[in-house]
C-alpha cells in the first residue's frame, strides 16, 4: 500500500531514469537515424545522404547526392565592351537607342543568339521610334537577361515583370531571411527591361555596393520574393538551368539545380570572390559593325555580355563591369565543395532540462484520472513533434522533440501501472473501542476543568393553609352571613 505522495515519487524516479536512458542511447541509434531521414524526405530533401551519428560531437548532417555527372562547365561568354567612341562610330556618346540596336543586330549576324546586357539602358529624352526598334531587336534573341541597380526608398515600387520572372518566393529559402538586403525599387527611372521573355537581375545594391570588398551578393529581398544578381542569372542561362531549381539555405549554400554548382554563402546571401587569375578577351562594340565570328574564340560562345566600360559611367558601374567576368567565373566553377548541411543539437544541460518537463508533469498528474493523463500526454507529444519539425526546417537544429514525446509516453505507462497498486486506506472509526472522551486513533484529550458558579440557597416553602370544603347539604350554610 502506497500513499499519493509515494505514488508520485515512484513515477518521478522511474520516468526520470527512462528519460535519461533515452537521451543517452537513442540519438546514436538506428531509430533516431530513421526519424532524421524521414524528416529530410518530408521537407523535400529526398536526394540527400545522411551522415554523422547523432551525437553532440558528430551530429546528423545532410549531403547532396549526385545522381548523375555534373553539367560540364560551359565556355566563357563573349564579352562585348561598350566603351568610349573617340572615332565617332555611333551617332552620339553615350550611345543612343539606335546605336545599341546596331550593336545587337551585328551580334546576331555573327551567330550570338543569347544576350546578357549589363549596360543599363535608360534615356531621359529618346526618340520613340528608336526605342521601338530597340525593343523589337531585344525580343528577337533566344534569351535575354538585363541588369538594373536596386535600392530601398521611402516609397516602394511594384516589382517589374522581368524581375518577378527571375525570382523565388521568400518561403522557398531556408534560414533567416531578415538578414538579406531589402530593396523595393529600381534606382534609375525610364529603364528598359525588355519584353515578355526577358528576365532581369540586379547589378548593384546601393546599400551594399559592388566590388568594394571580397564578397559578392547573389540574392536580395524584394517584397515577399527573392531576386537574383545579374551574374548568377548569366550562369543559369549558360548551363540551361531554370530559376525554379535554385535551392538556397542562408548561411550554408546555394545550389543551382541538381546538376549545377553548389556555392557556399553567408547569412547575407554573399559568396567569397576568389582572386582573379585570368582575364577574358573582350571585343569592342565598334568592331562588330564590319566584323565576323573570328573576333571571338572558337567555338563561338552561345551567350554574350554587353558591358558598359565608358569612362563617363558612374564609379559603381565601372567596378561592376570590371569584376563581372570574375563574378561569373566564381559562380560557374565547381571549386566549391559540397559541404554537408549539419543539424546541431542543443547543449546537454538544455536537452536534459527539456526532458525533465514531461517527467515532472506526469509525476504531478499521475494520480489524476486516466483520460486526463492520456489526452494531456497526447497533446504534449503533438507539440513536441511540431517543435521538432519547425526546428529542423527553420533553424537547422535537431531538437529533442521525439525523445521528449517518447519520455512522456513512457511516463504515462509507468503512471498507469502504478495506478493499479493498492492505495493506503484512510483510518476507520471503531465505535466499540472508543472511550467517551477519546476518538478512534487519537490519544485521549485531557479533561478541561469547568468553573462552577455557586447558586444562592432557595427559601423554604411556606405552608399554604387549607380551606374548608363546601357542603352541599345545607345551602344556607354555604352563603356568606353578610349576603342578603
Amino acid at each position: 500500500m502506497i500513499s499519493p505522495f509515494q505514488h508520485r515519487l515512484w513515477v518521478l524516479l522511474f520516468s526520470a531514469a527512462t528519460a535519461y536512458a533515452a537521451w543517452k542511447y537513442v540519438p546514436s541509434s538506428e531509430l533516431d537515424r530513421q526519424a532524421f531521414t524521414a524528416l529530410a524526405e518530408i521537407s523535400g530533401q529526398s536526394s540527400t545522404s545522411v551522415s554523422g551519428n547523432g551525437t553532440h560531437q558528430s551530429p546528423w548532417a545532410l549531403g547532396e547526392i549526385r545522381t548523375r555527372e555534373k553539367t560540364p562547365l560551359p565556355p566563357d561568354p563573349a564579352i562585348i565592351s561598350l566603351g568610349d567612341d573617340p572615332e565617332n562610330f555611333f551617332q552620339s556618346s553615350p550611345p543612343a537607342p539606335i546605336d545599341l540596336s546596331v550593336v545587337l543586330e551585328n551580334s546576331q549576324r555573327i551567330g550570338l543568339r543569347k544576350a546578357a546586357i549589363a549596360a543599363v539602358m535608360a534615356w531621359e529624352k529618346a526618340d520613340p521610334i528608336a526605342l521601338v526598334a530597340l525593343e523589337k531587336r531585344l525580343n528577337s534573341f533566344d534569351s535575354l537577361i538585363l541588369a538594373a541597380p536596386l535600392s530601398r526608398g521611402a516609397v516602394p515600387a511594384v516589382m517589374p515583370p522581368a524581375f518577378r520572372r527571375a525570382s523565388l518566393p521568400l518561403a522557398a529559402i531556408q534560414g533567416n531571411s531578415n538578414s538579406l538586403t531589402t530593396v523595393n525599387r529600381i534606382s534609375i527611372s525610364e529603364i528598359i527591361l525588355g519584353g515578355e521573355a526577358a528576365i532581369a537581375g540586379f547589378s548593384i545594391l546601393e546599400s551594399v555596393g559592388f566590388a568594394q570588398s571580397e564578397f559578392l551578393p547573389l540574392i536580395a529581398r524584394w517584397e515577399d520574393r527573392v531576386v537574383f544578381s545579374f551574374p548568377l542569372l548569366v550562369v543559369l542561362q549558360q548551363l540551361n538551368l531554370p530559376v525554379e531549381g535554385v535551392k538556397i539555405h542562408l548561411g550554408e549554400s546555394i545550389t543551382l539545380g541538381p546538376a549545377g554548382p553548389t556555392l557556399k554563402i553567408d547569412e547575407f546571401g554573399q559568396i567569397l570572390l576568389p582572386p582573379e587569375t585570368k582575364k577574358l578577351p573582350q571585343v569592342s562594340a565598334q568592331s562588330l559593325i564590319d566584323g565576323d565570328a573570328n573576333l571571338f574564340p572558337s567555338p563561338l560562345p552561345e551567350i554574350f555580355i554587353l558591358r558598359d566600360d565608358q569612362s563617363a559611367a558612374e564609379p559603381e558601374t565601372r567596378l561592376f563591369s570590371e569584376n563581372l567576368t570574375l563574378a561569373i567565373r566564381a559562380i560557374a566553377t565547381d571549386k566549391n565543395p559540397d559541404s554537408p548541411h549539419v543539424y546541431q543539437r542543443l547543449s546537454q544541460w538544455r536537452e536534459l532540462s527539456l526532458l525533465g518537463i514531461p517527467v515532472v508533469l506526469l509525476a504531478i498528474f499521475s494520480t489524476q484520472s486516466f483520460l486526463l493523463r492520456f489526452f494531456g500526454t497526447m497533446l504534449f507529444c503533438a507539440a513536441c513533434v511540431g517543435a521538432q519539425w519547425f526546428a529542423f526546417r527553420d533553424a537547422s537544429l535537431w531538437f529533442p522533440g521525439l525523445t521528449m514525446a517518447g519520455s512522456a509516453t513512457v511516463a504515462l505507462i509507468i503512471a498507469t501501472l502504478f495506478s493499479f497498486l493498492p492505495k493506503k486506506a484512510p483510518p476507520v472509526l471503531d465505535m466499540t473501542t472508543v472511550k467517551p472522551n477519546q476518538s478512534a486513533g487519537v490519544d485521549a484529550l485531557p479533561e478541561i476543568p469547568v468553573m462552577q458558579k455557586e447558586l444562592p440557597k432557595a427559601e423554604p416553602l411556606r405552608k399554604v393553609p387549607t380551606m374548608p370544603a363546601l357542603s352541599t347539604d345545607n345551602p344556607k350554610k354555604n352563603s356568606s352571613p353578610n349576603r342578603p
